[in-house]
């Protein structure tokens, strides 16, 4: 099983989110995928900055998906 990570940026001001970012790794679990996601959303916190995240009231959030292996026929 290979895991992605999607990582969303979306502000509550504007009640939408910024395209999907699909994170470049690919992992081996869900557990390495949400240390990855917490330490990108920390990481994005960051780069924003209070004042932009508090004017536009921005959160980040993620999500861990499995990644279709093409070598395997449908069900």
């Amino acid at each position: 099983m290979k895991i992605i990570l999607i990582i969303y940026i979306c502000s509550s001001v504007a009640n939408t989110c910024l395209p999907p970012l699909k994170h470049d790794g690919i992992f081996n679990d869900v557990h390495s995928c949400m240390l990855k996601g917490y330490q990108e959303g920390y990481n994005w916190t960051q780069k924003l900055g209070k004042e932009e995240i508090n004017k536009n009231k921005v959160y980040v959030k993620f999500r861990c998906f499995e990644k279709p292996n093409p070598l395997e026929s449908p069900a």
